[in-house]
């Protein structure tokens, strides 16, 4: 039986931090296993305590939220979650190109972030289709590469990778390619990995920046 998801919270608001390290350990299968109040300490807290989901402040003393995903390494393992009062599309997109794998707004009611951190360490796009969907129609600075935006891939990989694009699950692609859920996740970790892709909502951005695909706004929407 695997252990409770560990949680990691930065932010430069103790009242706020305190709050939400009780509200996270009040709940079954989370463990909040640090606070950072300070960018620059992020990444010093995360090699000396391992956790499976970040939550990110963009504004933070000396490293802002940007600065910090720059800095973190794909190998570190830990998927991030922007958690922001800022409503700034373009620092939002910025730090989804920058790997992380949702972002929330801080008067999300605690249903919804405790969701929200289960679905993105499944690996699952915790970005609402629609949403993501006004950031890149609204960014108005996108440009469209001329050199190939799927190089290496192979013609089931790239079948893997439209499917995800669009929003698909791991158990919704290896039903569309009858395949199992295993092996779509297998495959879809080679995709990311030769694209140099970190996350399921990169996938849609380099899709739709690129003219490969618009993600799909789903009906199951929360």
């Amino acid at each position: 039986m695997s252990g409770p998801i560990r949680v990691l919270l930065t932010d430069d608001q103790p009242l706020f931090t305190s709050g939400l390290r009780l509200v996270i350990d009040a709940w079954p299968g989370l463990r909040c296993v640090g606070e950072v109040a300070d960018g620059a300490e992020v990444m010093p807290a995360l090699a000396a305590e391992t956790a499976d989901v970040l939550l990110l402040d963009l504004r933070m003393p000396r490293l802002n939220g940007l600065q910090v995903l720059r800095r973190m390494p794909p190998e570190t393992g830990t998927r991030t979650i922007v958690l922001t009062t800022i409503r700034d599309r373009r620092a939002l997109l910025e730090a989804l190109r920058l790997g992380a794998s949702s972002y929330l707004t801080k008067d999300a009611r605690p249903e919804v972030l405790l969701d929200t951190i289960r679905r993105v360490h499944e690996g699952e796009t915790a970005v609402g289709s629609a949403d993501l969907l006004e950031l890149l129609e609204t960014e108005q600075d996108r440009h469209r590469l001329a050199e190939p935006v799927l190089p290496g891939l192979t013609p089931r990989e790239r079948e893997v990778f439209l499917l995800c694009a669009r929003g698909l699950s791991n158990a919704e692609i290896a039903a569309e390619l009858t395949v199992a859920e295993a092996t779509a996740k297998s495959q879809l970790r080679s995709v990311m990995q030769k694209l140099g892709l970190r996350s399921r909502v990169q996938v849609a951005i380099h899709a739709y920046e690129h003219g490969i695909a618009r993600p799909a706004v789903r009906a199951d929407r929360g």
